[in-house]
């Protein structure tokens, strides 16, 4: 008698199903906000320069958003950066003032990449939206600042300087963002 050969196999049950890939994705970026986070807690640079920061954020955000199939890589990269800023800021922290204008961000890097991958693999294009993006958050800054009557230390100069600043160190990190993407991608 002679029984089918049936070749054992548990390469099916060991992969992880689709929910379970997209939540460790969402972790992996989550936790890369968070590190960010405390990138920025520890060497907090005080260039007096208002955005300096934009060149960290928006580079890691570029990365986070080119290298993930998530639709909405660089929010969750940065709700990741906002609760990790949080605790570790404490409640009283003033840049948590900021917060919103990261996010807001990372919804145009998001946004930017559902019309086209393109914008943000390409260091020139990434760089142009890059800049266009972090100008969310100076906008948004003014808005709460005038809204909640709040003194914001990057509009003491007025708007102007804030919104340059925003743009240029915005772009810079966006087009670092690319170029580390375009070098780090599998051929």
């Amino acid at each position: 008698m002679s029984l089918p050969h049936i070749t054992a196999s548990t390469s099916n049950a060991s992969r992880p199903s689709a929910p379970e890939h997209a939540a460790r994705g969402a972790l992996l970026l989550a936790g890369s906000g968070v590190l960010l986070a405390g990138f920025h807690q520890a060497f907090d640079l005080s260039l007096g320069l208002p955005g300096h920061f934009g060149v960290f954020i928006l580079a890691v955000l570029v990365l986070a958003r080119a290298s993930s199939p998530l639709a909405w890589a660089a929010v969750i990269a940065t709700v990741g950066y906002l609760a990790g800023s949080a605790a570790l800021a404490g409640a009283g922290g003033h840049k948590l003032l900021n917060l919103p204008g990261y996010l807001a961000c990372a919804v145009v890097l998001d946004l930017a990449w559902r019309l086209s991958p393109a914008l943000l693999r390409r260091p020139g294009l990434a760089a142009a939206v890059g800049g266009c993006a972090f100008l969310a958050k100076p906008l948004v800054l003014a808005a709460l600042a005038g809204v909640l009557a709040l003194d914001a230390g990057a509009l003491r100069h007025g708007l102007l300087l804030p919104l340059f600043s925003h743009a240029a160190f915005g772009a810079a990190g966006a087009a670092i963002g690319a170029i580390l993407w375009e070098g780090a991608r599998p051929r």
